[in-house]
């Protein structure tokens, strides 16, 4: 998969489900020794979350072996000072049908449970640990209410750093955030209408500081992107980064009456959500009971 394709230089980033997590830690280990690079010279991401299968996504591992070889996985990482990351995700849980007060929740619920476990159980350092995930929200047609939820989500993980965790360093509590544009929003019927929807979902993501974006395309609806569309969901981001000056300044909308009360709201709907899951037990637990599923299909 990597011949031809330098280790550094780069974001090395290989998505699956978290069963394979372990076996690509191998791989990126062992090819770095094969080809003489330094490990601490490549970065990216080759973990994710181990609730993918609770989303929909197609990982038939069971819960509690997914869990344990994502520990596995990220303490052997975060010990070892190999700069790889670790998606948590809460694009697939709003993918498939959850709302923005729903997926901020559950959002911080993982986050919540999967930092407390290698802390505490894996005996790691809150500061060492907090750099590691990042988060890949789906930004929808909702353009001021997707922003919210990403300031909402950055401040909720700064509160928690330092009130929960104890946080000494302040880049512990930066939360590093991807935008996936929404998938779910695009139609089958007239497919070129989806550029301007994907245009409006990354100006929202850009506008809303995260870090990167990876765009539904125009016939997303019907296949895997074709060269076309591929080509143009890349040219939106370069239209919206180098054309717009949105990137000008840090978080432009911020004062805006209607943007900080959404931010507000949609962060006290997320807390209350958030709440019930603790209540529970945990993210697992909650899982275990049914509950985040519950309220997946009922929304």
């Amino acid at each position: 998969l990597m011949d031809g394709i330098p280790l550094t230089g780069q974001s090395i980033t290989l998505l699956g489900s978290s069963a394979m997590s372990s076996i690509r830690v191998g791989y990126i280990v062992a090819l770095a020794e094969k080809r003489g690079v330094n490990l601490n010279d490549v970065h990216g991401s080759i973990t994710e979350y181990p609730f993918c299968n609770t989303f929909g996504q197609t990982d038939a591992q069971p819960l509690d072996l997914n869990l344990k070889l994502w520990l596995d996985s990220s303490e052997y990482i975060i010990r070892n000072k190999i700069h790889m990351r670790s998606g948590i995700l809460s694009q697939h849980f709003q993918e498939s049908g959850g709302n923005n007060a729903q997926a901020l929740a559950v959002e911080m619920a993982m986050l919540n449970e999967l930092c407390s476990l290698l802390v505490n159980e894996r005996g790691l350092d809150f500061d060492d640990v907090a750099v590691y995930p990042y988060e890949l929200v789906s930004v929808g047609s909702r353009f001021f209410e997707d922003i919210a939820k990403i300031r909402a989500l950055r401040r909720m993980w700064a509160k928690m750093a330092k009130e929960k965790f104890k946080a000494k360093k302040d880049k512990s509590c930066h939360l590093l955030i991807a935008v996936h544009t929404s998938g779910r929003s695009m139609t089958y019927q007239q497919p070129l209408n989806n550029i301007a929807r994907g245009a409006i979902q990354t100006l929202a993501g850009a506008i809303a500081g995260c870090t990167a974006i990876d765009n539904a395309c125009l016939d997303n609806a019907h296949a895997e992107p074709s060269p076309l569309a591929a080509r143009m969901s890349l040219n939106t981001q370069h239209i919206v980064a180098d054309e717009t000056g949105v990137t000008d300044v840090v978080d432009p909308l911020a004062g805006s009456y209607f943007v900080e009360y959404l931010t507000n709201k949609v962060e006290e709907e997320a807390y209350k959500i958030w709440n019930e899951i603790e209540d529970l037990g945990g993210m697992i637990k909650a899982i275990e009971k049914g509950y985040i599923q519950d309220m997946l299909k009922e929304s």
